[in-house]
């Protein structure tokens, strides 16, 4: 691919996120979500969930699978009840629909995050104004992830709930999206495909704040043939001598975190690739997300 191509491609995706920030972000006004996902859309609900959680001075918000939702807490709730769904592809167009029924039936509000706004099952069930169109994207899981963060982080600073220096060091981070990706892209790609050549089963390994760029980066092995699995750094640990040709994706500030794993894989002679990022966690993931534009490029 040409760099201006990429860049294109690129611009396309942010673009897209942008866009759909602000139907999430005015979604939030109304009060706190449960965040659901399906199948691909985990990565644009977790993300959510970070920014959330992290910039929400010690709120939580649940996450879950649709199908839990649907069976183990719709019939049951009392109080006022909004959820926000994460579609990452269309297969998961019948839990969508029988998101919007359920909720419309249990007057629930619901806002459907989506690539998929002009399917007729989507259509049929849910209504324009419960949708925030991820559209115009190549890659439309990354641009779930930039519209999450965004939402997130406008959020955050909204009627002055945070004004403190990291807000303003997560805002350049964001603003800086455009200009910073090529340098990170060119800085990791090449040795990322320089690993992955010759090899079939490949684990990837990310720290907590980054499921949402290791899931997406797995998504795209698979899909060009690899036998990939994703893990969580401190889950990995247990099995660290089973894994196999290890990408591990990490911040500087969770370092310290994976210290033992790194002895473990050294220790079992087993190969591996680092990635580390030297930002804040909430932003990392944002970045990361673009690895996987290195395999498909």
């Amino acid at each position: 691919m040409s760099s201006l191509g990429q860049k294109e491609r690129i611009e396309a995706i942010i673009a897209s996120g942008e866009r759909a920030a602000d139907k999430i972000r005015k979604f939030l006004e109304g009060g706190d979500p449960i965040l659901l996902y399906g199948g691909f859309g985990l990565p644009g609900a977790v993300s959510l969930k970070h920014f959330l959680e992290s910039l929400g001075w010690g709120k939580s918000f649940p996450l879950m699978t649709a199908t839990e939702f649907l069976y183990g807490v719709l019939p049951y709730y009392e109080g006022t009840l909004r959820a926000i769904y994460y579609m990452g592809s269309v297969r998961e167009r019948n839990l969508a629909a029988s998101l919007a029924s359920g909720m419309r039936v249990m007057g629930g509000d619901l806002l459907l995050v989506t690539p998929y706004f002009d399917d007729p099952i989507v259509k049929k069930m849910v209504g324009e104004e419960e949708m925030a169109r991820i559209e115009g994207s190549t890659e439309p899981l990354i641009s779930e992830v930039i519209a999450s963060s965004l939402a997130g982080l406008y959020h955050a600073t909204s009627s002055g709930k945070r004004t403190d220096m990291r807000i303003d060091r997560l805002r350049e981070d964001m603003s800086s999206l455009r200009i910073l990706l090529a340098g990170f892209l060119e800085e990791n790609c090449p040795a990322l495909r320089e690993f992955l050549d010759g090899k079939s089963a490949i684990d990837i390994i990310h720290t907590p704040y980054l499921t949402a760029p290791a899931s997406i980066l797995s998504y795209k092995l698979i899909e060009n043939g690899f036998d990939a699995r994703i893990l969580e750094s401190d889950v990995s640990l247990a099995i660290a001598e089973s894994l196999h040709n290890a990408v591990l994706i990490y911040t500087s500030v969770e370092e310290n975190s994976i210290k033992e794993l790194l002895f473990r894989l050294a220790v079992a002679k087993k190969t591996g690739r680092q990635i580390r990022l030297n930002i804040d966690p909430l932003s990392a993931q944002v970045y990361a997300s673009f690895l996987s534009l290195c395999i498909s490029q």
